[in-house]
């Protein structure tokens, strides 16, 4: 981890002494909080949250957020004033000015409640799965079905999604199946309009952790900035992060580092 951290704060130092703005983007469960047995026990760790906020009162450095959850919950978890959040994977964006998103139709309403509906009838044939209602959203969690019984489970999901796949968008969650009405917005479009909030030259990180955070990675890359996987995801083109601890520890790193050159200029 330390040469890999070395290096990204080095980048990130160079960026900085240049006049950009460190845009510092996460997501949440699995990246900045462990995984555990249910999100509504998951904690964000405390020495983490506190370098966060250290971060973000740097000048010239943003955080902010993007999560599956639903925007109220995000903020309780979160609890730092000033950081940028995104709650429902972009769906909902907590900016001043962010752009409404559009009222889904009947028809698309249809779509999630049999989506839904048929991952409920799956759930019931796998003890430990649950079912978990977002806004314009469906999640099925497997993380307490028997390890020996989770590629069933994660094929089943898959083939009743992909029956429903129209007006959908479908992705992989830390062992979960996610899908969200497609309503133009993903956390592609939430790291865009986060960074329409910082202003000019950013210099954008995201770490995240699972296959619902693709969006925002192509967006990073796209950007020529830095993408890191927290966990085992297998893209080879991005840096790693073994867990959320090592993500708290980098973070440390990076703040020391910014600090000092802050106090040398």
């Amino acid at each position: 981890m330390m040469r890999t951290a070395e290096a990204l704060i080095a980048r990130l130092a160079r960026a900085s002494a240049r006049g950009r703005t460190l845009a510092l983007f996460f997501d949440f469960d699995g990246t900045l909080s462990p995984i555990v047995a249910h999100p509504r026990i998951a904690r964000f760790p405390a020495v983490t949250r506190r370098t966060l906020r250290a971060l973000s009162r740097l000048p010239g450095v943003v955080v902010g957020i993007v999560s599956g959850r639903r925007l109220a919950d995000l903020r309780a978890k979160v609890r730092l004033p000033g950081i940028l959040l995104a709650g429902c994977s972009g769906l909902e964006m907590g900016l001043r000015g962010a752009a409404p998103r559009p009222s889904p139709g009947s028809r698309s309403r249809r779509i999630l409640a049999d989506a839904t509906a048929a991952l409920v009838g799956l759930a019931k044939g796998f003890p430990g799965a649950w079912i978990e209602r977002k806004l314009f959203g469906v999640s099925l969690h497997y993380r307490r079905v028997t390890p020996r019984r989770r590629s069933s489970i994660l094929r089943l999901a898959r083939r009743i999604l992909a029956a429903h796949r129209r007006g959908l968008l479908v992705s992989e969650g830390p062992l979960a199946q996610e899908a969200y009405l497609d309503l133009g917005a993903d956390k592609g479009t939430a790291v865009r309009e986060f960074l329409r909030a910082v202003g000019t030259r950013p210099f954008v990180l995201f770490a995240g952790d699972s296959g619902n955070d693709d969006a925002a990675f192509r967006e990073v890359q796209r950007l020529r900035g830095i993408p890191i996987v927290v966990g085992p995801l297998p893209i080879a083109s991005h840096f790693r992060l073994r867990d959320p601890a090592a993500l708290g520890a980098f973070l440390s790193l990076l703040f020391r580092a910014l600090r000092a050159r802050g106090r040398a200029a």
